[in-house]
């Protein structure tokens, strides 16, 4: 090897360059070798003479990974592929021109954005960014400074071994597992991190990892590059190329799949795209491939959490559809989408998806009964194989696996161990380049050989590679010089990405033109968000000579199909024909989602059976005549679920679950022979059976479900008390003891539990204690879901008419009930903001003419119980014990008889979404 390297100038295992070679020069000599390292890549010398690598010498990116030369590398090799797929179609592309300083920019993407003259953080603070489509965010990690500080690097009890921390989107309840408070009073994030390091520093790192993988956790040991490669994880993704593709065995039969040939000349003009992912690194390869000529889909749940930032740049020249995997009606409507698609992103953990019957059997399966092959790419933080495969991460977690943040840390000057990430999200953004050459590969090979292809990229793969020998660092004297030209703010273990990514942008402000170069952005008049929406333009432009009018083409095509409907798109973004990103008639897509997501639904109720006639029958008869009973939540008829005495008497609350397709209802049975239970049936109502026998419950009145852990959480009422047990019924334990019906009897209704709810993020439950009938004296309490002795009951609102049923709603922090009671406080629909920690009201003064400190919503129904809420079309469901279920939006406008019949009385009710 004629190059020359330093051994050890980071730290152990890392190599660093005896002589500096300027940046253009670099990247030609990467070219080659990732392109010999690379299966399929081609080997011809004269694919790589159409190639002209130009701009600065010196990198703009700081630290010593040549993550620059990279970027521009993988963008060229982008390029060269493109190039090749354009000569199957008759098209001569040209020469390739990347320009290494643009390159450098590409891992900064997410923040390369202005919106009416906004930065980034400032459309963070006015709710520009949350203008389109859902909030997914939710203020899952910017809600408080502990949350924020959940993602972060922290030392351990080991002396010099650091461990990056990663509270996933779930930072409530990773921070309780070590005993902390996300919501706890804290100044700043600096006290937030002090807060989190004084318990971090008791754990070791092995046990930090054995904790967080018990929990379900992100979270990664700080390693050099040496401690990583000497893994068995670091050798098993040695094994692999970082470029990683294959034809999949047996799929040989199936006929080569010539390319489109269409009056856009770009190279996949006419493939289609369905990216499953969320945050950087599979929406960043769906808008790479979009920017290709691919029509790329992306499919998003409404319900898992997302950074909304990342939308105003990751969304364009897309399609987007919500559709939720556990629901069967949407998982079918993912496979007519995938029918016809040519290439599948799945960006969730290795093999995740193959419960929901998406995995890579599946869609290969798919594949072989239309007789067309298909790409189907795994992005994942580990890699295709080893022991954390399966090990949920994020580009933090690669990064400090593989040794970049801990030789950041050592080039920024910290005492040995000391991490730091490095300054952009380059595994992420670069990780999404790698699946678009993968994706291109396969589908040339596709249009060449015929048959399917299955790729895998890795976070941690396109880290390590930036260690090898053979790459190289930059020496220490170039880092400083980087700093010294672009004089960048300190970094540190405790910043988050977002912070980071604000300190290198504010840098190439304040010190160059970079940002303001010809062509390196493009501007939109008018787009979803606001108008002047700028983003960086795409990197590749290898057809500039030739075809270049037409590269842009779908960028400016505004070929909207409002037929696209079906698939519930709830923000459509395309580039319109004056160069926008448009919103295509939101309003009318965004009703017909809501119509359409409706339509799929269906409400089941329990009727009691206390309203017909019942003078001269026997206790046995009227305990008969309870049903569970089922209706479109749109409206229409009611029909049958079960009407089975032995298996439904006295029904009073119901939850469904979607994991096993199953209703679980309580029977409240006659409270004075203490004979209640609690059972399931298939939503066709097969399979009853009987949960929790009579004997184990007094008086099961409403319950709800913890979806994650499977369990139920029920009220006794004349038990007086709270329980919770498996869905087979096991394990049932007593939660709260309200009152001894022993000691104090049935009739003490004071202690009579009725409602219930959970709040998984405040690790709460709420339940009702309804008081004497029509008495004024309701309560509403809560308490901890986990606690390791007796919980102490918290009052959160009293002096009610008769609260009966509850719902949460998490994101805005706000309690809902029905109240059965007296007029005119009593028979409403009711709400309540919640304190920021759940267990009180929002500070404010009581109404001064009602003296009430909630708002009623709804007044006037017949004996309010059951209510349910569909987050789709914003929408309440109330039933009534008058044979009336009710509908009414979020704030109770626009209220409608849904269905009546007087000879009925509901109790429960769920909103179903399934088949």
């Amino acid at each position: 090897m004629s190059r020359k390297t330093v051994e050890g100038v980071y730290g152990d295992g890392t190599y660093t360059d005896a002589a500096y070679s300027p940046l253009p020069v670099e990247c030609h000599r990467l070219l080659q070798h990732f392109a010999n390292a690379s299966p399929g890549f081609t080997k011809d010398a004269k694919a790589f003479e159409n190639v002209r690598f130009y701009g600065g010498d010196l990198p703009l990116i700081p630290g010593p990974l040549k993550s620059q030369a990279l970027s521009a590398v993988l963008h060229a090799m982008t390029g060269v592929v493109g190039k090749e797929i354009c000569a199957l179609k008759g098209i001569d592309a040209g020469k390739i021109a990347i320009d290494v300083d643009k390159s450098g920019l590409y891992p900064a993407t997410a923040a390369l954005v202005s919106i009416d003259g906004k930065t980034l953080v400032q459309m963070q603070k006015d709710g520009t960014v949350f203008k389109a489509g859902k909030d997914l965010d939710r203020g899952v990690l910017s809600k408080t400074h502990m949350r924020y500080r959940s993602w972060a690097i922290y030392p351990t009890k080991d002396q010099h071994v650091w461990y990056q921390v990663l509270g996933n989107f779930d930072p409530v309840r990773f921070l309780r597992a070590y005993g902390l408070d996300a919501d706890a009073a804290v100044s700043s994030r600096d006290e937030a991190y002090e807060t989190i390091k004084r318990t971090m520093v008791k754990y070791s790192a092995p046990e930090l990892e054995l904790k967080n993988m018990e929990y379900g956790f992100c979270g990664q040991t700080c390693y050099t590059p040496k401690q990583w490669r000497n893994t068995t994880m670091g050798q098993r993704l040695q094994a692999h190329p970082l470029v990683n593709y294959r034809q999949v065995k047996g799929s040989q039969f199936l006929p080569p799949i010539p390319f489109p040939v269409l009056q856009d000349k770009r190279p996949l003009a006419g493939i289609k795209v369905v990216e499953l992912a969320r945050v950087i690194a599979g929406p960043a390869m769906g808008a790479a491939l979009a920017a290709l000529g691919a029509d790329v889909i992306k499919v998003q749940s409404p319900n898992l959490s997302d950074l909304q930032l990342l939308s105003v740049t990751f969304t364009a020249g897309k399609r987007t559809c919500a559709l939720d995997l556990n629901v069967e009606g949407d998982r079918e409507q993912l496979r007519s989408l995938i029918a016809d698609a040519d290439v599948v992103i799945q960006a969730f953990r290795l093999r995740s998806l193959e419960r929901r019957g998406f995995g890579l059997e599946d869609v290969l399966e798919m594949a072989n009964k239309r007789g067309k092959g298909i790409v189907y790419i795994d992005l994942n933080c580990y890699g295709p194989d080893g022991y954390y495969a399966e090990r949920p991460g994020f580009q933090q977690i690669a990064d400090a696996a593989t040794g970049c943040s801990y030789v950041c840390g050592k080039a920024y000057g910290f005492d040995e161990g000391v991490s730091v990430l490095p300054s952009l999200p380059i595994a992420d953004m670069l990780s999404g380049t790698v699946g678009v050459i993968d994706a291109m590969l396969a589908l040339r090979d596709r249009a060449i050989h015929g048959g399917s292809y299955h790729a895998t990229v890795a976070l941690a793969a396109v880290d390590a590679v930036q260690l090898d020998e053979e790459v190289g660092l930059y020496p220490p004297e170039i880092v400083k010089e980087i700093q010294e030209r672009y004089k960048f703010g300190p970094m540190t273990p405790d910043l988050h990405v977002e912070e980071l990514l604000s300190v290198v942008v504010g840098a190439w402000a304040g010190s160059t033109d970079v940002l303001r170069r010809s062509g390196y952005m493009v501007k939109f008049a008018e787009t979803a968000w606001g108008n002047d929406h700028e983003i960086l333009s795409p990197i590749v432009d290898p057809w500039a000579e030739t075809i270049a009018p037409a590269l842009p083409a779908r960028h400016r095509r505004a070929g909207v199909v409002i037929r696209d409907c079906v698939y519930n798109l709830t923000l459509y973004v395309v580039w319109n024909s004056s160069g926008a990103i448009a919103n295509v008639t939101a309003h009318l897509l965004t009703m017909a989602s809501k119509a359409l997501r409706a339509g799929s639904k269906t409400l089941v109720a329990l009727d009691i059976g206390l309203s017909r006639p019942a003078i001269g029958e026997s206790l046995k008869h009227i305990m008969a005549q309870g049903e569970v009973l089922r209706l479109p939540a749109r409206g229409g008829p009611l029909t049958s679920i079960l009407k089975n005495p032995k298996f439904v008497s006295l029904p009073d609350g119901v939850v469904y679950s979607r994991k096993r397709r199953r209703l679980y209802y309580t029977n409240m049975g006659v409270p004075r022979l203490n004979d209640g239970t609690i059972c399931s049936v298939a939503l066709d109502g097969s399979d009853p059976q009987t949960v929790v026998n009579s004997g184990q419950i007094h008086t099961p009145k409403q319950l709800a479900l913890d979806t994650v852990n499977e369990k139920l959480y029920i009220s006794d009422r004349e038990g007086m008390k709270v329980v919770r047990c498996n869905l087979d019924g096991s394990a049932l334990e007593t939660l709260i003891k309200s009152g001894d019906v022993e000691a104090d009897g049935i009739a003490e209704q004071m202690r009579w539990c009725v409602g219930i709810v959970l709040s998984q993020r405040k690790g709460l439950f709420y339940w009702t204690q309804k008081g004497p009938s029509k008495g004024g004296q309701g309560r509403i309490f809560c308490a901890p879901i986990d606690s390791d002795g007796p919980r102490k009951p918290i009052c959160v609102l009293d002096k009610l008419p008769e609260p009966i049923d509850l719902h949460i709603d998490e994101e805005a922090n706000t309690l809902y009930w029905t109240d059965r009671g007296e007029l005119p406080f009593g028979n409403t629909f009711n709400r309540l903001r919640l304190d920021d920690a759940g267990t009180g009201p929002e500070a404010q003064q009581a109404d001064p003419r009602s003296g009430l400190r909630h708002e009623i919503l709804v007044q006037n129904f017949d004996e309010a119980i059951g209510l349910a809420f569909d987050a789709d079309t914003e929408t309440w469901f109330v039933s009534d014990l008058g044979g009336a279920i009710w509908t009414f939006d979020k704030d109770g406008g626009n209220r409608t008889k849904l269905f009546e019949d007087k000879e009925r009385a509901f109790t429960g009710i769920v909103l179903v979404e399934d088949s």
